[in-house]
């Protein structure tokens, strides 16, 4: 994540203000001069959203705490795989787990595997480290075992 700074909040408040809905940051990003000292507003779920930086929760943070948000030593960031195996990739995930192909294999249990699918794009639980595993042990196969 880019090194985000909040300098200001656009009608300055007490130290201690708890950013929420509705409140206004100009934000500045080091090295990223298309959104220099741009104002964003934090969104109804409290977060703002920022080109390139992704969304970030401030809701409840003091102003203090959010000028120094950025300055924290990179942490990597969580990629989105069970969003886009329940959305964009939804398909690819039931056509390659589901497949007759992969199910005659052996190695799971058919109606296990078409559960932990469904829960998954119902929403209905999380399952998206079991299938991340499961898609790319299936992947391998067809690639050097098929």
């Amino acid at each position: 994540m880019p090194n985000v700074l909040c300098r200001q909040m656009l009608h300055p408040k007490p130290e201690d203000y708890r950013l929420g809905p509705g409140d206004q940051v100009v934000v500045r990003v080091v090295n990223m001069d298309e959104i220099q000292d741009t104002p964003y507003s934090v969104d109804a779920q409290g977060y703002l959203h920022l080109p390139v930086a992704g969304d970030l929760q401030v809701v409840g943070m003091t102003t203090c705490y959010c000028c120094g948000y950025g300055r924290r030593r990179k942490m990597g960031f969580a990629v989105p795989v069970g969003k886009w195996m329940q959305q964009e990739h939804r398909r690819f995930v039931e056509s390659t787990l589901l497949s007759p192909t992969a199910l005659k294999r052996g190695y799971f249990r058919p109606e296990l595997l078409r559960t932990l699918v469904s829960e998954h794009l119902a929403a209905t639980e999380d399952n998206s480290q079991q299938l991340w595993s499961l898609l790319w042990l299936e992947l391998w196969h067809q690639m050097f075992v098929d």
